[in-house]
């Protein structure tokens, strides 16, 4: 994904479950990943080109490994749009 410039994810239902979207560049699910909650809105925009995780520490586009939403898990995640844009 490195060759794009963001990633927008739009839920089709209103968050109620603490939703967030994880992107990691390493292959284990426990390291820090680039986090985006989407808090009351149903759209995330991520610039890919200028991920980092909570310590601020950049997250390589060029390989990403596990890509996913994280939530309570008392509410189902609903998927409205997911595209990629140069």
């Amino acid at each position: 994904m490195s060759a794009f410039k963001t990633l927008t994810i739009e839920l089709g239902n209103d968050n109620q479950s603490s939703v967030s979207f994880r992107l990691f560049d390493k292959t284990s699910y426990w390291t820090d990943p680039a986090t985006y909650d989407f808090g009351s809105s149903r759209k995330v925009v991520v610039d890919l080109q200028n991920m980092k995780d909570k310590n601020g520490l950049r997250i390589d586009p060029s390989h990403l490994y596990i890509i996913g939403f994280w939530s309570t898990g008392d509410k189902p995640i609903v998927i409205d749009k997911v595209f990629l844009d140069y």
